[in-house]
């Protein structure tokens, strides 16, 4: 028999070097590695979430401390989640596939900003085979 021997490097996926943020079916927000360190979401521990219904943009501003209202960012070696589910109910923002998105820093604002009308990388999946579970994206 002749084998050829797999010399690649075991990613779950394509790597993403655009950042990347995807919303889950069950409420949270995973960053990709890419988004963590061009948002500087490893220089903070909690977000305060925001909601623009007109334009239907969600926006993460970045806070020292647990304050009401604020989220915990858990960082990890491949990513960052922000669960969020109650903030999404609270706002009758229902998740039926998960989508992925391209956060952005606005100076104007102070926060992080996710249009959640503007889903990007529509034709590639956006789940693994848990259907979109944080530790199965595709997109790492």
């Amino acid at each position: 028999m002749n084998f050829e021997r797999y010399t690649e490097g075991a990613v779950r996926g394509r790597r993403y070097s655009e950042k990347r943020a995807i919303l889950t079916t069950q409420g949270i927000l995973t960053f990709n590695r890419a988004a963590i360190t061009e948002l500087g979401l490893d220089k903070v521990t909690h977000l305060a979430l925001h909601y623009a219904a007109e334009e239907g943009v969600l926006g993460l501003e970045p806070v020292d401390e647990q304050a009401d209202g604020t989220r915990k960012i858990s960082i990890s070696k491949s990513g960052a989640n922000l669960s969020m589910r109650a903030f999404l109910t609270r706002y009758a923002l229902g998740v039926d596939t998960p989508q992925r998105y391209e956060p952005v820093l606005s100076e104007e604002h102070g926060m992080i900003l996710v249009d959640l009308r503007a889903p990007v990388d529509i034709d590639a999946p956006a789940d693994g085979p848990d259907q979109g579970s944080p530790g199965a994206c595709s997109w790492w």
